[in-house]
């Protein structure tokens, strides 16, 4: 599972997730790739391109914009959902 979007979404989605084995955090600001939040990598968004049999969860507020990206690389809804969880 990849978590798309850097920020308190995928710091709540990974604890809820904690259990479960996270690839990486893809976010559309370059200035975090390479960085790493929760103990795992921020790569750019088109590194999940490259990942066998991946599923996305949309972990930000821009949920639109990331799911129209995702469904032009994927044309499929079927392989990532977004995270509605917000406090």
């Amino acid at each position: 599972m990849v978590l798309f979007g850097a920020g308190h979404i995928a710091a709540k989605t990974a604890h809820i997730l904690a259990e479960k084995k996270l690839h990486s955090i893809v976010d559309d600001a370059s200035n975090l790739w390479g960085t790493v939040q929760l103990n795992l990598e921020i790569l750019s968004p088109d590194s999940i391109l490259a990942i066998k049999n991946v599923f996305v969860i949309v972990c930000t507020t821009s949920f639109a914009e990331v799911s129209k990206q995702l469904w032009i690389w994927f044309k499929a809804w079927r392989r990532f959902l977004c995270e509605p969880y917000f406090e």
